[in-house]
């Protein structure tokens, strides 16, 4: 062997090497189990962000698509093929373009994200291939999806369906302002603070003996999840937290059911945890709020979308009261999540762009913020559990208006570059 090839091979092989170290390092940043999408496999994996199919021991992935992709074949070092197709794309309407939408839960103040999904689809240039939600955010995407679903099948295209779609979320929101709270559904003034009070003593088992959630009804009556199941137009996928191993996992596909949903937005202090083929769920939130990873895995599109809800920074307060303490507890417990998969983004964005990794294997992704969280910090946590008709339409307007805002900045951003620094400004952040 001459020494070139020598030092070919020795590249090549530092490269492999350097590429697992990589896919090692985003592993043990984001372990999750897939359910769906069309058919389930036992597979080495986990979901580490930013990382087309990278994988590692001991969680579930179902290979393959609801629009009929083929099924995934692993290759050596655990890594999947890059879809070819995966690059930034514009729909074939002139101006329309695709994206990705991941979508926080945060109760009731999921009516914001309403408002922001009214303006995006009032505007008509963006096309949604997936959409990932966690909490209130999964119930948003089920059924924006679904009523996507329910269009095509009646005929409607274009505009026509988008505002079919406009027109459902409308009547699942107006129909949370009318509970009065999600606890009980009961518009009945004082009952949202008394629950909020039995909770610090009770366990749900105590207080809601049967397990009646008021929103399972409501999703049912808007969403027909057999027809969701069978649609192709837009990926969804819903995160829940499984008590018992404390890892999240995607309910997508023919396992997206509403217990699935219902598990994603089941509060342990206010919900019994739900149970789906004998195992108990809690809000997804913990876990991944919301996850992006399969989006990066399920999608061709680049662009994910992100409709924040829960505020990452807030203004520094010393001598916080006893209940902003626990807001901002709250606040940083839904947010850690999330913010593991931003640094593990950012680590293979920065590779790229460095010329370190082989771009036929790692996938570039763009990220785009709406943020609510600083319209929604002047509400206290126990207001997620409000529900009246008054508040839901003040967050709604709140967020079409910042919706129309993102639409005017960074449209023309999509499928060109990232609009947000994933780690804010503070990649390094060790003090030593």
């Amino acid at each position: 062997m001459t020494e070139e090839k020598k030092d070919g091979a020795g590249a090549e092989e530092r490269h492999s090497l350097f590429g697992g170290l990589v896919d090692k390092f985003v592993s043990a940043i984001a372990h999750k189990d897939v359910h769906g999408q069309e058919e389930e496999v036992a597979a080495q994996t986990a979901a580490p962000q930013g990382v087309q199919g990278a994988t590692a021991d001991g969680a579930e992935v179902a290979a393959g698509a609801d629009d009929g992709d083929d099924e995934v074949e692993e290759l050596p070092g655990d890594i999947h093929p890059l879809d070819e197709e995966a690059t930034p794309a514009a729909a074939p309407d002139g101006e329309r373009r695709l994206i990705n939408l991941a979508l926080q839960g945060g109760g009731s103040h999921g009516a914001f994200t309403w408002g922001v999904l009214d303006a995006l689809l009032e505007d008509g240039r963006l096309e949604f291939e997936g959409i990932s939600g966690t909490s209130a955010g999964a119930m948003n995407a089920v059924v924006m999806a679904h009523a996507f679903a329910k269009a095509g099948e009646d005929g409607q295209e274009g505009q026509y369906a988008r505002d079919a779609v406009r027109a459902a979320l409308r009547r699942f929101w107006e129909s949370v302002g009318m509970m009065g709270s999600l606890a009980t559904g009961v518009p009945v003034p004082g009952m949202q603070s008394l629950v909020h009070m039995a909770t610090q003593w009770l366990a749900p088992t105590q207080i809601n003996p049967l397990g009646v959630n008021p929103l399972l009804r409501l999703l049912k009556s808007e969403v027909d999840f057999e027809r969701l199941t069978r649609q192709s137009k837009i990926k969804v996928f819903v995160n829940a937290t499984n008590v018992r191993t404390g890892r999240g996992e995607v309910f997508s596909g023919r396992h997206l059911t509403a217990d699935a949903v219902m598990a994603s937005a089941c509060l342990p202090m206010l919900y019994q945890a739900v149970q789906i083929n004998g195992e108990y769920y809690w809000d997804g939130g913990y876990s991944g709020n919301p996850v992006i990873y399969p989006l990066i895995y399920h999608t061709k599109s680049v662009d994910v979308l992100l409709v924040q809800i829960n505020p990452i920074e807030i203004p520094q307060a010393p001598g916080m009261t006893a209940a902003e303490i626990n807001e901002r507890i709250n606040d940083i417990t839904f947010n850690t999540p999330l913010l593991a998969e931003f640094r593990a983004m950012d680590f293979i964005t920065r590779l790229l762009d460095e010329g370190r990794l082989d771009v036929t294997r790692y996938k570039r992704m763009f990220v785009h913020r709406i943020d609510g969280g600083e319209v929604l910090q002047q509400y206290n946590v126990t207001s997620k559990a409000r529900a009246d008709s008054h508040f839901v339409h003040t967050l709604f307007e709140n967020g079409r208006k910042a919706g129309e805002q993102w639409l005017a900045e960074h449209f023309d951003d999509v499928g060109k570059r990232s609009t947000i620094d994933l780690l804010g400004g503070r990649r390094h952040s060790t003090h030593i």
